[in-house]
């Protein structure tokens, strides 16, 4: 008869190497993308910005050319009047102080820009008229300075020679003349051009500003689609596998973790190939465990030198005593000079001494007596008077003596260890012991308690 095979479950690693391979190809996608949108927002806010960068700086030739216009007009139309000369000083700091404005300084910074050429166009005639008017300023300005000895004023920052007729008028004449100047429809003309003009340049600018973020928003938005599809993607798949780690490996090792408190041997047809390699390793181990758990529990819970229980074992008798009824008397042990026991005699002498100790500890307290580490030991008396508690530390006194060895120790009691617990007789006992110990060095005696 043809022997059945035997299932041996699907490797997890021929699962798992497809799913990273998979999983780190969309992470790295969603990662680009991640990026690019990044880098995409960037650049629609840049663009933006700029765009309100070249609007306020194209508007400060109108500005610029509107506050000339202004001081220029208020000089020509009352040049002897008493605010004449600060008029004048008003239209030098907009050329000294305020020269970023000035239609030459724009001009160059804008061809400097990525600009549509259409507005870069409508900018150059805007600086033209600007230039148109500028020019038409410093002249007017210039007739009314020509007669007034009274105003101060640097004469190269109107920079505008006279023609030998304007010299020959009067000074009415060239006021006038400056007048008519500035009030010509020619001169409003150019005014508004420079206005228009600008505003036109920049209705271009946010116009191709805008499209630009435009057409870069709708690839962020098909970006967004693809990277939103690869995130469902990895849902999925961490769905899937999820699914697959709770029938293939959670649910198994559910089983062998009620299987295993049991005592009975695991089940090795079921889960993932590791996970029944698991389940035959323990069947293999359990059939040892017996042996070597009686083994074990000896070496965890005794004191190898002492013989005596140790500290593993005490806090293991301090769980099962917590909801005791019976009384209880705590005994901590610290032995004195053991240090220069070890550091005179060395460490041979030391373990002796050690030895004499838990001896005498374990003759006087009984059974449940234990070596809490180093020098240190704790005994628990349970159902005893605390009048015969008392008697023992007195026998254990006089055992010191005939001992020829030096213990401080202390002691705490409770009658009902459910009102209390055997740590909280361990610190009271603790205090007393360290009180004991610092009066034994500090006197060179051993007081009583």
């Amino acid at each position: 008869m043809k022997q059945k095979k035997k299932n041996v479950g699907v490797s997890a690693k021929l699962i798992t190497l497809p799913i990273i391979a998979v999983l780190l190809v969309l992470h790295v996608v969603n990662t680009i993308l991640i990026l690019h949108i990044s880098a995409a927002n960037t650049s629609v806010i840049d663009i933006m910005h700029k765009s309100d960068q070249y609007t306020q700086e194209s508007t400060e030739l109108v500005s610029g050319i509107t506050t000339l216009s202004e001081t220029s007009m208020n000089f020509v139309m009352r040049p002897d009047g008493p605010a004449a000369e600060s008029v004048l000083g008003a239209f030098a700091d907009e050329l000294i102080f305020k020269s970023y404005r000035r239609s030459d300084k724009i001009l160059d910074k804008f061809k400097t820009y990525d600009i549509p050429e259409a507005a870069m166009d409508k900018l150059e005639i805007a600086v033209e008229k600007s230039e148109e008017m500028f020019r038409t300023q410093k002249h007017a300005i210039a007739l009314c300075l020509s007669s007034r000895e009274n105003i101060e004023i640097d004469s190269d920052l109107i920079g505008y020679t006279l023609s030998a007729a304007e010299i020959e008028m009067s000074a009415p004449q060239r006021d006038g003349l400056a007048q008519s100047m500035l009030l010509s429809e020619q001169y409003s003309l150019a005014r508004r051009d420079v206005a228009a003009n600008v505003g036109t340049c920049n209705g271009i600018i946010q116009t191709n500003s805008g499209e630009k973020a435009e057409e870069i928003s709708r690839q962020v938005r098909v970006e967004r689609v693809v990277m939103w599809s690869c995130t469902i993607v990895i849902a999925l798949i961490f769905l899937a596998s999820a699914a697959s780690i709770y029938w293939q490996i959670i649910r198994p090792l559910t089983s062998m973790a009620h299987a295993i408190p049991a005592g009975s041997t695991l089940n090795e047809e079921h889960g993932l190939q590791e996970v029944r390699t698991v389940a035959r390793a323990y069947n293999v181990i359990y059939k040892r465990r017996e042996s070597l758990d009686a083994i074990l529990r000896s070496a965890a819970e005794t004191d190898a030198l002492t013989g005596l229980p140790n500290r593993y074992c005490f806090e293991q008798y301090v769980l099962e005593s917590e909801k005791s009824e019976s009384s209880a008397a705590v005994v901590l042990f610290d032995i004195n000079y053991l240090k220069k026991t070890n550091d005179t005699k060395g460490h041979s002498a030391g373990d002796e001494l050690i030895c004499a100790v838990a001896n005498c500890i374990s003759t006087c307290f009984g059974k449940d007596s234990f070596r809490f580490g180093g020098d240190e030991f704790v005994s628990v008396v349970k159902d005893c008077p605390k009048e015969s508690v008392a008697e023992m530390v007195k026998n254990f006194e006089k055992e010191e003596k005939e001992r020829d060895i030096s213990v401080s120790f202390g002691w705490a009691y409770t009658d009902k260890i459910s009102d209390t617990n055997l740590k909280t007789l361990m610190q009271e006992a603790d205090k007393k012991m360290y009180e004991r110990k610092k009066n034994f060095y500090k006197g060179g005696g051993n007081p009583a308690l």
